[in-house]
């Protein structure tokens, strides 16, 4: 049985909502919805509330035992990065599986800071190791991912408490596993993976093998919708589409008025795109022809089919300056918008590019959105393909108010 200090007991309080105290500094609304996506539950019953404030008061536990261990956690920040999830009526799925469970307060997921506010690695598997030692769980799980573009390795704990009643008398299953992109990279283990030279490993040493890198399944560890599918299996470029650009060997110069294909210049894919303008330059390890070949095989293949279907489309940036892993920096990727679309017109879209051009990745992207329809400034698409016939075949969402902001698959936020 829980002994439940009465100050912050439920089931001994006049009614509860957002502001009902946990835990000293912790209150019910740390862990309704997620960064940029709140969650209300003052418009349920109240017995309903307080079922899901029971397991509430279990995770506020967790957190304040992380809060007073100053002297193993001094400077960490334990956040809530997923909490108590309401089905949106924006949405047609049935909660199931996790979903369930962070419906009733079961199921949050943290991520864990360092004193410099960023995600902490080697911290978040202390948290993680800690949490198994010394308090009781149904599940604790560490959580990481590569679905980022740059490369960042995620990582997150997934914190499951067992269905509690008003006895406080559950029973503990106590299973402990680690994650990695969505698969169970581990089970009985915690196993604390870092990133070398944007190749993730375990700390024992053991590498994660490149297959595995480059799965990306959707994660039923950390989703809050079921957006399907995730990836395009088997995306190839025809090789004979592959651009060979003989026309550029010998050039020294290439001039903006450049004829990348039959609607697309140099200069739409650099300096004079709508929104980056930068002007071709030869950077991670690539000469100026090397990019502006690129940029012809993403302007026949991607540009041109898709202007074809819509006569709206914008390239709104392609080509950029910079030494991250971006597609961009190659001249692999671009970002497009449609004139006369509006927002909710993205997902759509989306979806039917997928099955209309090859492509290495296409993300949906909602920058500043909120989470009230008809607002945020208007979303975009970001669109890659390498010059190979193999592609990824990746499909992603990005919202800048949801941690994680990259997701797998297209959820329409609009």
């Amino acid at each position: 049985m829980i002994l439940v200090d009465p100050k912050y007991n439920p089931d001994l309080q006049n009614g509860v909502n957002s502001a009902t105290a946990l835990a000293p500094g912790i209150t019910v609304a740390k862990f309704l919805g997620a960064p940029g996506n709140p969650c209300v539950i003052d418009d349920l019953s109240s017995t309903v509330k307080t079922d899901i404030v029971r397991h509430l008061y279990l995770h506020a536990e967790a957190m304040r035992m992380i809060n007073e261990n100053t002297s193993e956690f001094k400077d960490v920040t334990v956040n809530v990065i997923e909490g108590v999830y309401r089905k949106s009526s924006f949405y047609d799925e049935n909660l199931t599986g996790l979903s369930q469970k962070k419906e009733t307060g079961r199921v949050i997921i943290y991520e864990v800071t360092g004193k410099d506010g960023k995600s902490d690695l080697e911290m978040t598997y202390d948290v993680a190791e800690f949490w198994k030692d010394y308090i009781q769980y149904d599940e604790v799980a560490l959580d990481y991912d590569l679905y980022n573009p740059s490369g960042r390795l995620h990582a997150g704990i997934i914190l499951e408490m067992p269905q509690v009643s008003r006895s406080w008398d559950p029973s503990f299953v106590g299973n402990v596993n680690t994650y990695f992109n969505g698969k169970l990279f581990k089970s009985s283990e915690l196993v604390e993976l870092l990133l070398d030279d944007n190749v993730p490993y375990s700390k024992s040493g053991a590498p994660i093998s490149s297959s595995a890198v480059q799965s990306f399944t959707a994660p039923a560890t950390t989703q809050l919708f079921t957006p399907q599918p995730n990836t395009d299996a088997n995306v190839k470029l025809d090789p004979a589409s592959v651009a060979k650009c003989e026309e550029l060997q010998g050039l020294t110069e290439i001039p903006n008025d450049f004829q990348l294909s039959p609607n697309f210049t140099l200069d739409m894919l650099s300096s004079n795109a709508i929104v980056s303008k930068y002007p071709i330059k030869a950077q991670v390890g690539l000469s100026k022809q090397d990019i502006v070949c690129n940029l012809i095989n993403l302007a026949n293949n991607i540009l041109e089919p898709i202007l074809a279907k819509y006569s709206g489309l914008m390239v709104t940036s392609a080509f950029r300056h910079g030494t991250d892993a971006s597609q961009h920096n190659k001249g692999e990727a671009c970002d497009m918008q449609f004139s006369g679309s509006n927002a909710s017109a993205y997902y759509s879209i989306a979806n039917d590019i997928r099955t209309l051009v090859p492509h290495d990745q296409i993300i949906l992207e909602y920058g500043d959105w909120s989470t009230r329809k008809g607002q945020g400034r208007d979303p975009w698409i970001h669109i890659s393909l390498k010059r190979a016939a193999d592609q990824r075949g990746q499909l992603l969402t990005y919202n800048t108010n949801r941690s994680p902001d990259y997701t797998p698959g297209f959820t329409n936020f609009a």
